[in-house]
């Protein structure tokens, strides 16, 4: 039940997230509401960074952003520079805390281990920024988003001397969308990347056990179809894309139909996310998304275009 409860607390701090910082932006919170979302929220980051992976709180901070700036008209660059200081800050430093933490046993950071942990993670950057060399290098956060390296070695290698995949990473989806609970056998979502890895010797299955090395969706289709496969996967997420803006036209920014875009645009910049991490992330996120707008929101008409007069 693990991974289906952390897939629908992501849909709904995604939806949640936006849509709290929506209102803060309209002004509608008063003082205390907005302490109380800036705690939250500050907490939510913590739980997400204690993983040592940033990408999930980037992304946090990306929807609240896009929510404030929504409802207050206005783009708060202070907050954002802020934030990208913060996190190139503590990228420098996430290397050597991977090193400490990510052990043959890894254990989970505790809530109240979250004051020393971070205080070490802040010691460990400005190590890393003081050191004439660098004890645990690592790639510059602006590079860490780029996967060219995984597309240049694909087109270089494919079909010679190693062969397409002709779907080989797609045929597993539909098995993905059957519920745990039901298939206890089923495979990971990430077994996608694991077949990407092993068929282009970076891991033996044996080490994706322990480390995953994402490829992005761009890479998976040119490995499976070379660019007709890359074609494809441009006109599909063009038309899913261009569909999902057609349909919340006119719509209510706190409307279901605007918090499922805002679902897909939380998974659409997963750039390492393969096609069965997206579609079971999706899926998973999507059904979340749809039972709670069946408790907590009330059925309106939608307002046309020409009403509004846009």
């Amino acid at each position: 039940m693990f991974s289906v409860i952390r897939s629908a607390l992501f849909a709904l701090a995604t939806v949640g997230l936006f849509a709290l910082s929506y209102q803060w932006g309209k002004g509608i919170f008063s003082s205390k509401q907005r302490f109380i979302f800036v705690c939250v929220f500050v907490f939510y980051l913590l739980t997400q960074m204690s993983s040592l992976f940033m990408v999930s709180a980037i992304i946090a901070t990306g929807l609240v952003v896009a929510g404030y700036t929504t409802g207050r008209q206005y783009f708060p660059w202070p907050w954002v520079l802020g934030a990208l200081l913060i996190f190139g800050f503590l990228h420098l430093g996430k290397g050597a805390m991977r090193e400490d933490y990510w052990g043959p046993d890894p254990q989970p950071i505790q809530i109240w281990n979250y004051p020393g942990f971070f205080a070490e993670w802040f010691a460990d950057a400005i190590e890393e920024i003081n050191a004439i060399t660098p004890n645990a290098p690592s790639q510059p956060i602006y590079e860490r988003v780029s996967l060219a390296h995984l597309l240049l070695k694909v087109q270089s290698e494919t079909p010679e001397p190693l062969p397409y995949l002709y779907g080989a990473t797609y045929t597993i989806i539909p098995g993905l969308l059957i519920p745990r609970i039901f298939d206890p056998s089923k495979l990971t979502a990430h077994e996608g990347t694991t077949i990407l890895n092993v068929h282009f010797g970076i891991q033996e299955r044996e080490d994706t056990e322990t480390t995953t090395i994402g490829w992005g969706l761009l890479n998976e289709a040119y490995a499976n179809f070379g660019v007709v496969g890359v074609a494809c996967l441009g006109l599909l997420l063009g038309a899913m894309y261009g569909w999902i803006t057609r349909v919340t036209a006119g719509a209510s920014v706190l409307s279901l139909r605007n918090l499922v875009a805002m679902t897909f645009a939380a998974l659409a910049v997963q750039a390492e996310f393969t096609a069965g991490v997206y579609c079971s992330a999706l899926f998973q996120s999507l059904v979340s998304v749809l039972a709670a707008s069946v408790i907590l929101m009330d059925r309106r008409p939608l307002r046309s275009m020409r009403a509004r007069g846009t």
